[in-house]
């Protein structure tokens, strides 16, 4: 949401800025990057082994940061004092997104485990093959802010 009197784009969350997460940066053309890896490597992906498909590590406060240079948008980041108070700002999504994000907050780095988990690197995909954030950003249409 843009706020008038500061000139600034407001992302209101439940958790800190620091909360960890992997993006999958532009799903259109990385999730095939991803599938057409694990169908070309049955023995590393079949009994049901889950694989953690992102282009980059950031953090929820690391995205906005990234919008806002895609976009030349100034914004900032206010972490909301509860999880009704983002769910009020969100209606129907706003409590699960909340609880996700606050999960993610208090397991940290573990959020992706508890299962064995095949990575990029063992799938033999290339960092540089992906799309990022930034540049998933830059390709959107943000004219309707």
């Amino acid at each position: 949401m843009s706020q008038k009197s500061s000139g600034k784009y407001v992302q209101l969350q439940p958790v800190l800025p620091t909360v960890p997460v992997t993006a999958v940066g532009d799903a259109t053309k990385n999730v095939g990057v991803f599938t057409s890896a694990i169908l070309a490597q049955p023995q590393l992906t079949l009994r049901g082994k889950f694989v953690l498909a992102y282009a980059e590590e950031t953090t929820i406060g690391g995205m906005l940061e990234t919008w806002s240079k895609a976009t030349g948008k100034p914004s900032v980041y206010i972490r909301t004092t509860s999880l009704e108070e983002f769910d009020s700002a969100w209606p129907m999504w706003g409590r699960e997104m909340g609880e996700m994000m606050q999960l993610w907050e208090e397991l940290g780095d573990k959020s992706w485990s508890g299962e064995e988990l095949i990575s990029r690197e063992q799938l033999g995909i290339d960092p540089k093959s992906l799309v990022g954030v930034e540049e998933t950003f830059k390709s959107m249409d943000w004219s309707i802010l």
